[in-house]
């Protein structure tokens, strides 16, 4: 008879040979699927992908009004009353950016027209606001036929300023504020600045010079002057653009001593000025001033006279000198050469 054998406990010294064959042996199948060689290049008319980066999320649009959108569909249905109180509420609310304003005003420019019992003037005066920030009247372009009608008649009969300027300014620089006008009837003989600081001071009057292109541009020199006592930084400066007739009649103003535009003077301003907002404050330097005449001194003694004179006297002068300074002598006179 055979010795019976002994049984082995499966402890880890006999487990161990068997995990590592198999191990071995999946190492073994993966590497078989490996494609050998060199990568090769894609079939023709194909194209090996390539891992792309993420595009960068683009900015979310700020959120809209929604009391302004319900007075627009208030407007839609007819119901000009109820539009105008619902615009009263979009109005009231924070937050409402430039562009949100000038949509408010234009939307209640029409519910004044569409109401019952019409309110002209203070729909032209609202008209009169939007094309002052919406010159193209984008914002008019789906409104009703009241609308459409007294937006012809005021481009075709109202003068209008446009204003070309920045919203805020670092401290320490001039700002230069440009304008033109739409000109329908050629009344417009010239335009005006008119400055003040927001909580300090009273209105004072600058006078913009016509440029060859149909700009107009002032200066504000020296925006500190117009600053609270004490700030030189985080500050604004109020102002608005008027257009006048021959006789001084103002025919438009982009803004007003009531509702004016602003300029705010801040430090942080210049973290967004590149080339061409560098251009928007600079200035260019003055010319050297000329010698003052006074209107009573006569002409032959006046400056460029006596200079100009001088001139030529000490031209002549010298021109008489060398004229009679002796001529040297021909070394070749007197000689006689013999043969």
């Amino acid at each position: 008879m055979r010795p019976a054998m002994k049984r082995q406990p499966w402890g880890l010294p006999a487990v161990l040979p068997l995990v590592l064959a198999v191990a071995l042996g999946s190492a073994a199948r993966a590497e078989g699927a490996k494609p050998s060689g060199p990568p090769t290049a894609p079939a023709p008319g194909k194209t090996a992908a390539v891992p792309q980066a993420s595009a960068p999320a683009a900015p979310a649009a700020p959120p809209k009004n929604q009391d302004l959108e319900s007075a627009k569909r208030l407007l839609a249905l007819g119901r000009a009353e109820a539009a105008l109180r619902q615009l009263d509420v979009a109005e009231s609310l924070p937050g409402n950016t430039d562009r949100t304003v000038t949509e408010i005003a234009a939307v209640r420019s029409e519910a004044l027209l569409m109401k019952r019992h019409p309110d002209k003037a203070a729909a032209r005066k609202l008209m009169l606001y939007v094309l002052h920030r919406d010159p193209d009247a984008a914002l008019y372009e789906n409104a009703s036929d009241p609308v459409q009608e007294l937006l012809s008649d005021l481009k075709s009969e109202h003068a209008l300023v446009l204003v070309d300027a920045p919203d805020m300014s670092p401290p320490g620089l001039p700002v230069r504020i440009r304008a033109r006008a739409r000109d329908p009837k050629g009344q417009v003989a010239s335009l005006s600045l008119h400055l003040k600081g927001h909580d300090t001071g009273g209105w004072t009057t600058e006078p913009m010079q016509a440029g060859q292109d149909g700009r107009w541009t002032a200066y504000i020199d020296d925006p500190t002057l117009l600053a609270p006592p004490g700030v030189t930084d985080d500050y604004v400066v109020d102002y608005f653009v008027s257009a006048e007739d021959a006789s001084g009649k103002t025919l438009d103003s982009n803004g007003d001593a009531s509702s004016p535009r602003t300029l705010r003077i801040t430090s942080q301003a210049t973290k967004n000025l590149n080339l061409a907002a560098l251009e928007i404050h600079s200035r260019p330097p003055a010319p050297p001033p000329l010698p003052r005449v006074s209107a009573g001194t006569p002409w032959w003694r006046r400056w460029y006279t006596i200079t100009g004179g001088a001139v030529v006297v000490a031209g002549v002068v010298t021109a008489i000198v060398i004229a009679a300074q002796p001529k040297p002598l021909d070394p070749h006179i007197g000689v006689l050469n013999l043969p």
